[in-house]
């Protein structure tokens, strides 16, 4: 195995046995790729995926924000949710980077990390300080 196959083979490895959905879209904004972790964390068979828009799990009326976002926050991170299953809200951390090819960009790399948890925990914390301010 060659030195450049070996770095493949590690960064597969990497990427695939990672809790972090990561996605590659073109320019179009259709999937080029997505890591076989949401398939382990959503049940959803990865292959399903290629090609689709990846705005069709984003609400209508956040695509404008979110397309700005992809385009002004690359080497940021923001928050954003996801309707992966119909009724099942999950949010974000999304890391954006550059997808580039012999210099040109040809896309966006998506790091997604599941906030969903501290966002559940958050939303209980403002309603239990809003209960406690009525008290008071």
């Amino acid at each position: 195995m060659s030195e450049v196959q070996r770095l493949e083979w590690d960064f597969r490895e990497l990427v695939e046995n990672s809790d972090d959905i990561f996605i590659v879209v073109d320019r179009a904004y259709k999937i080029r790729y997505i890591s076989s972790s949401v398939l382990k964390l959503y049940g959803i068979q990865p292959i399903a995926l290629l090609g689709q828009d990846i705005f069709d799990y984003v609400k209508v009326d956040r695509v404008d924000e979110i397309k700005e976002c992809l385009t002004t926050a690359i080497g940021q991170s923001y928050e954003f949710g996801l309707e992966l299953k119909k009724g099942l809200k999950t949010y974000f951390d999304v890391h954006v980077s550059y997808a580039r090819q012999e210099d040109a960009m040809h896309g966006f790399v998506l790091k997604l990390h599941d906030i969903t948890k501290k966002k559940t925990k958050e939303k209980e914390l403002i309603h239990t300080n809003k209960q406690l301010d009525q008290v008071i």
